[in-house]
């Protein structure tokens, strides 16, 4: 991911920042679309790294079904990151149903929005990955700061930590 890109209307460069949420008509148009994707057996290049995750919510009662980008523990823990509202149905524990890599597979999701935790799994992951790899899964850092402390606070505000066990 570079450092600097152009911002078109103005032709000023933008510095990275925090990790920023996706439009809400871009999701509603795509998330159907991936949905079918990632329902089949190769989801293909495009699907890398995503998988689907099916919810209950817990006051309208109703199955939510959402595209994420996730990434694997070495445990073996499905990690994924929102700033999305809908990780709330899974804080203190919940059943979910995940579609990953054609396969349909019953897990048990929690849910953290404590920025320890948080900081802790993304440098975790950087640490493993690479700190240039960190935007797989949503998370916006500058690839010319450490990852220390201070800039994953600033890169995770307002991020939460859903983590899955199959």
């Amino acid at each position: 991911m570079a450092t600097n890109t152009q911002d078109r209307k103005n032709s000023k460069p933008v510095q990275p920042g925090p990790s920023r949420k996706p439009p809400t008509l871009l999701m509603k148009v795509m998330n159907p679309l991936m949905g079918r994707m990632l329902r089949r057996a190769k989801p293909g290049k495009i699907g890398e790294g995503l998988l689907l995750l099916s919810f209950t919510g817990r006051k309208s009662g109703k199955l939510y079904t959402t595209p994420v980008a996730y990434n694997t523990q070495p445990d073996g823990t499905i990690h994924v990151y929102t700033h999305r509202p809908w990780w709330k149905n899974m804080e203190g524990g919940a059943p979910v149903s995940i579609w990953l890599r054609g396969q349909q597979r019953q897990a048990q999701a929690d849910a953290t929005s404590d920025p320890g935790e948080v900081v802790a799994a993304v440098r975790a992951y950087g640490e493993r990955n690479g700190a240039a790899n960190i935007g797989r899964v949503g998370i916006v850092v500058d690839p010319n700061r450490p990852l220390d402390d201070a800039h994953l606070r600033e890169a995770t505000s307002g991020l939460h930590l859903i983590r899955i066990k199959l």
